[in-house]
């Protein structure tokens, strides 16, 4: 009988700077940014990471926002062509929604931002 091997993420070494507000703060300790296919936050005073992994089938990732109550963080791809957004929970790293629909006129999303009361989420979007 052989045992399948299980690959783990060590540690993601990069910023996208394409992607509108890369990097923002969890809290004091933790910087959130997008690297790869992946969401890291990284543990400044621990000096270690966590990641998100992004959609699979995600062609670009465009922008990120953080919530104002620092427990969600949503992120705006495309996939196969149509705008997506992805909500994570900042501390178990599960999704808790993803936002799609083939009514959007736009096909990528510009900019995301939360409500100050983190319970809404506004998107722009552009045609490309």
């Amino acid at each position: 009988m052989s045992q399948a091997a299980l690959l783990t993420i060590k540690q993601v070494i990069g910023v996208r700077s394409s992607v509108t507000n890369c990097i923002a703060f969890q809290d004091e300790q933790t910087v959130v940014y997008p690297a790869g296919g992946n969401i890291v936050l990284y543990g400044i005073d621990q000096k270690a990471q966590k990641t998100i992994p992004c959609t699979i089938n995600s062609q670009a990732l465009s922008t990120i926002a953080v919530s104002p109550n620092r427990r969600a963080i949503a992120i705006a791809e495309r996939i196969n062509d149509h705008p997506q957004v992805t909500v994570y929970d900042l501390q178990t790293g599960k999704k808790r929604k993803t936002l799609h629909t083939e009514v959007i006129k736009s096909n990528e999303i510009v900019s995301l931002l939360f409500s100050a009361d983190s319970k809404y989420l506004l998107t722009q979007g552009k045609i490309i």
